[in-house]
């Protein structure tokens, strides 16, 4: 896993080994032997051996991961089933939102390096701004992400009101429908689960909870003894809808003059403040191969290789040097050295160096942890049942 996220630092193609297969041979060899020598006119003479020899012989075969189901593990977005159940194991959100979210709502992160290295500098600081409330708030226990219940879309019934029997009531209950009776006509309506963010009452008066609302474009009641409930959505539709779907009332003019006169632009979003906050929360999940080239940028990369070309140079927007460590040091950085190093959690080489994970940097240690367990979620569980151990007798 470490090689291939230096591999991708280097826009090279990651590959990954399953093993196929392990078969073991044990062969015992035992032997003892004595001796016993009487010469004439002397004492006697005697002597015992013995050994005992083990053998394994082991051999692993490996199989390189490929095939429709490794690929679509790969390249498939996160699920959000998924990170509530790291949200629920005790993993910090700043953590889980930071390496495995493009964008939420409309804000971004840095959603052009979750593939090769962009030379322009990507947007992500108000992205991690929002992750640092969300994990305090996190400590807090002010929020969490759970199960919540609303009334599905309701199935219009082809019946009056007088043609409703009794069994049609109770096999309609019997599937969990409820009969409601609009001006329309009469309706079966079925309760469905679906993820909320769910905010205590307490922490609506909180700061933090103003700020998250603010950015995120939240529409909280902070009057209410309730909690506040967000749907939390998969942004399937792309940045521009999922943003603007829910959004009515407004009809934005556009209004191209000719090439040699202004172009005019008469939106005007403002004047209906309310009408753009918003009742969810759309998220939009990278892949696991997107996660892993986000990753990618915390590698150190040699100033040798730099100056070689051997990697993209990013710039902001004025041109100058973007430090990719601005984004990763806090979250994941892999160091490099020419000779092995001490004090290395793990560490691989390339290209002549060694690149590595400090087993003092528990911030790295952790992300890679999570981004392994991502792993194992993603690819492993949806792929085979494991190797075959063979054992000789």
């Amino acid at each position: 896993m470490l090689l291939n996220l230096v591999r991708l630092r280097y826009r090279e193609t990651p590959e990954f080994l399953s093993v196929g297969g392990i078969a073991a041979q044990y062969t015992f060899d035992g032997r003892a032997s004595g001796n016993l020598a009487l010469p004439d006119g002397g004492t006697k003479v005697g002597g015992l051996s013995g050994g005992v020899s083990r053998t394994e012989r082991p051999t692993i075969s490996y199989v390189p991961a490929r095939g429709e189901a490794f690929q679509k593990g790969l390249l498939a977005p996160i699920d959000l089933e998924s990170l509530e159940l790291l949200g629920r194991t005790g993993w910090s959100w700043e953590r889980i939102l930071r390496t495995t979210v493009q964008y939420m709502n409309q804000v971004d992160n840095a959603t052009s390096a979750g593939g090769p290295t962009p030379r322009l500098k990507p947007d992500f600081e108000e992205f991690r701004y929002v992750a640092q409330v969300m994990r305090q708030l996190q400590i807090q226990r002010a929020i969490e992400l759970s199960t919540a219940d609303r009334e599905g879309t309701p199935k219009p019934v082809l019946l009056t009101r007088e043609q409703l029997d009794g069994d049609f009531a109770i096999n309609a209950i019997k599937e969990g429908f409820a009969i409601k009776e609009t001006e329309e006509g009469i309706s079966l309506v079925k309760k469905e689960s679906y993820l909320a963010f769910v905010v205590h009452p307490k922490a609506k008066l909180s700061g933090e909870l103003k700020e998250l609302a603010e950015i995120l474009d939240l529409n909280v009641d902070f009057e209410s003894p309730k909690p506040a409930v967000f749907a939390v959505e998969s942004a399937k539709e792309g940045w521009i809808q999922s943003t603007f779907a829910d959004v009515t009332g407004f009809q934005s003019e556009m209004e191209f003059a000719c090439a040699d006169e202004t172009e005019i632009l008469p939106i005007h979003l403002d004047d209906h403040p309310d009408e753009l906050l918003r009742d969810d929360i759309v998220v939009s999940t990278r892949s696991l191969l997107e996660v892993m080239y986000y990753l990618s940028h915390g590698v150190i990369v040699p100033a040798e290789h730099q100056s070689q070309g051997l990697v993209t140079l990013t710039t902001d927007q004025t041109g100058a040097a973007f430090d990719w460590t601005d984004m990763m040091h806090d979250l994941f950085t892999i160091h490099c050295c020419k000779h092995c190093p001490e004090h290395a959690a793990v560490a691989v080489q390339y290209r002549d160096y060694w690149f590595y994970i400090d087993e003092r940097d528990q911030d790295s240690l952790s992300t890679y942890t999570l981004l392994v367990e991502l792993f194992g979620i993603e690819v492993r569980a949806g792929g085979g049942g494991g190797f075959l151990y063979t054992l000789g007798i």
